[in-house]
C-alpha cells in the first residue's frame, strides 16, 4: 500500500508543483489542481450520471417486482438481477468515483503532510543519513533504537506507555 501512495504523492505533487510555478500562488495552484482532477474524472462521472438516470427509470419496475414477490425474497433478487441486466445497469458502478477520488485524497494528504519530501524535493538523501546513526530515532539520549525509554528535555524518562500513563 505505501508504494501505491509513493506514487500516487509523487505523481500528484509533480502536477501541483506545476500549477505553483505557472501561478505561483499556493491558494490558486490548489484551484487549478482540483479543477484538472475534475476533469480527468469528468468521464467516470458522466458514466455514472448514465447509470443514474438508468436506476430512475426502472424503479417504477422495481416497485412492482417487490410487490409481486413479496413473500419470496430469492425469486425477488432473481428477477432484478434479469431487469438490470436487461436494462445494462451496473449496481457497483457507483463505487468507481469513490475509488478514485479516496486514491487522490491519500496521495493528496501525503504531499500535504510530507511538502519537503514532494514539492522541494527534501528527502533522506539529502540530509545525510544512510538509516542507520543520526536519524531522529536514535537520539544521544536513548542510545539504542531498541532501548523501551526515551528522555524528554527535563531528563525524565518514560516508558513505552509512560507519556499517555501520566495525563490519564
Amino acid at each position: 500500500m505505501g508504494v501505491v501512495i509513493e506514487f500516487l504523492s509523487s505523481t500528484l505533487s509533480v502536477i501541483l508543483k506545476a500549477c505553483y510555478q505557472l501561478t505561483g500562488n499556493y491558494g490558486i495552484s490548489i484551484i487549478i489542481f482540483t479543477l484538472i482532477t475534475k476533469f480527468i474524472l469528468f468521464p467516470v462521472n458522466i458514466f455514472i450520471q448514465k447509470n443514474s438516470i438508468k436506476m430512475v427509470k426502472m424503479q417504477p419496475q422495481l416497485d412492482a417486482l417487490k410487490i409481486k414477490y413479496i413473500d419470496d425474497k430469492d425469486k425477488l433478487i432473481d428477477e432484478q438481477q434479469a431487469l438490470y441486466k436487461k436494462n445494462h445497469y451496473h449496481s457497483s458502478v457507483s463505487i468507481i468515483p469513490l475509488i478514485f477520488q479516496l486514491a487522490l485524497v491519500m496521495g493528496l494528504l501525503d504531499v500535504i503532510y510530507k511538502p519537503l519530501t514532494y514539492l522541494l524535493k527534501v528527502g533522506a538523501a539529502d540530509s545525510g543519513t544512510s538509516g542507520s546513526g543520526g536519524s531522529w530515532e536514535n537520539s544521544a539520549d536513548s542510545g539504542d533504537s531498541s532501548d523501551p525509554e526515551w528522555a524528554d528535555i527535563a531528563g525524565r524518562t518514560y516508558g513505552r506507555t509512560g507519556i499517555c500513563d501520566q495525563f490519564l
